[in-house]
């Protein structure tokens, strides 16, 4: 007998298929929508192994590749990182620690001993209280630009798990909105906290309180300086809000001394020619920006780049010319890290480095869409000499959110928070 072909079966295949069609498009629906705030993007994934500063090996696992935050493919080529943007404004790099160890290291230091011994002795000094290389840890999130708005950072904060959420306050009430619960993760918020928004130095402090908390923890909170920060030092007040203005009347944590008038006339007498003729509600803020003033002071204690593992983050981007023009080539990041720390205390004058118009704070050639063979060649033979593998670059807003460049070697994680 002859089989016949079964009706039923051929309709529920149909019916399948439909409704297979009808979750594609209401899953694709769903990821073009701007409210979709998880949405993923995959990278190249790398591990590593924990080695001491200086010497972290970084070795490729497969070839997925790179992706948008809606999950397609961004054009840039393969990332080389095992990471991911949440599409809540940070980016998060995660070490495997399964990698066996290599014949092979980027840079000759063994230990954190071997690569202090090697500092001239002020750089040895400088590098212990505000260090400019980490070896890898489990988990890196990188902040872009926040630009004075707090809830915008707070946002990213707890999606990131590195505050409590407000389901955790509720449960807990032993926690605070500003409690670090990131354990042994690192943050690094890649520079300009100050201007276009209300709330500059509550971000500046909310930044301290957390980085004193994560150390305590095996964490750590590296702030770096964006090309807002140095505006604001040399009295470039063009972005500041009218409350970013009045923010600095509040006399509090680091402007506790302008209760003391003695201090506030010393401050203030060689603060600026233009002291005596810019307008009151200016003068608070001048004072505390100047160099060697309380809020520069502060900021004294943040760099300009640091290297972690073998990623380097820094605001603008890296060049081969600001690794060169260094008075110590063999170590240029903790040369300029010390001359800038030593031009905001009021010590030293701004570094040459700081004052070229394409500086590690203001170059944008990383950032583009697109960036030039010649711009990923540049950034290729920056890294080798910084014996790193990627950068990770704030200052440039990216219309489509985090992304990378140049084959992955380069992070774009400006997501203009503030606007």
């Amino acid at each position: 007998m002859s089989s016949q072909p079964n009706g039923n079966t051929d309709n529920s295949n149909n019916n399948k298929n439909e409704e297979d069609k009808k979750k594609e498009k209401e899953k694709e629906k769903e990821q073009k929508s701007p409210l979709n705030w998880v949405a993923n993007f995959f990278m190249k994934i790398f591990e590593s192994k924990p080695a001491a500063v200086g010497s972290v090996e970084m070795q490729a696992k497969n070839n997925a590749p790179a992706a948008n935050e809606n999950g397609s493919g961004n054009g840039n080529g393969k990332a080389k990182a095992n990471g991911k943007s949440n599409g809540n404004g940070a980016a998060t790099l995660v070490r495997d620690s399964s990698l066996s160890s290599s014949s092979s290291s980027v840079i000759s230091l063994d230990t954190p001993q071997d690569y202090l011994d090697r500092l001239p002795s002020h750089l040895r000094r400088d590098a212990t209280e505000y260090p400019t290389r980490y070896s890898m840890p489990e988990r890196i999130v990188a902040v872009g630009d926040v630009h004075g708005d707090l809830m915008a950072f707070v946002y990213v904060l707890r999606n990131a798990g590195l505050i409590p959420s407000e389901e955790q306050l509720a449960k807990n009430q032993e926690l605070e909105w500003d409690t670090w619960i990131g354990k042994s993760a690192f943050l690094v918020q890649v520079g300009d906290q100050l201007d276009r928004g209300d709330e500059e130095r509550l971000i500046l402090h909310l930044l301290l309180t957390l980085r004193d908390q994560a150390r305590k923890q095996g964490g750590e909170v590296c702030i770096l300086l964006g090309n807002h920060e140095l505006m604001n030092v040399a009295f470039d007040f063009r972005f500041v809000t009218s409350g970013g203005f009045a923010e600095f009347t509040l006399l509090d944590r680091e402007l506790e001394l302008f209760n003391d008038e003695a201090e506030l006339e010393r401050l203030s007498t060689d603060c600026h020619p233009l002291f005596d003729k810019v307008p009151e509600y200016m003068k608070p803020r001048l004072v505390a920006m100047r160099p060697g003033g309380p809020t520069a002071m502060m900021m004294a204690e943040f760099n300009v780049a640091v290297i972690i593992g073998q990623y380097v983050f820094v605001h603008g981007g890296l060049k081969q010319l600001h690794l060169t023009s260094s008075s110590n080539v063999d170590f240029p990041l903790e040369q300029l890290n010390w001359e800038t720390r030593r031009y905001l205390r009021g010590e030293g004058p701004e570094p040459r480095v700081l004052q070229l118009e394409d500086s590690p704070l203001w170059v944008r050639d990383y950032s583009n869409p697109n960036p030039r063979e010649s711009e990923c060649r540049e950034l290729e033979n920056t890294l080798k000499r910084l014996g790193a593998s990627h950068m990770v670059v704030g200052h440039t807003p990216q219309a489509g959110g985090i992304n990378c460049a140049c084959e992955g070697k380069v992070w774009r994680v400006d997501t203009g928070l503030s606007a």
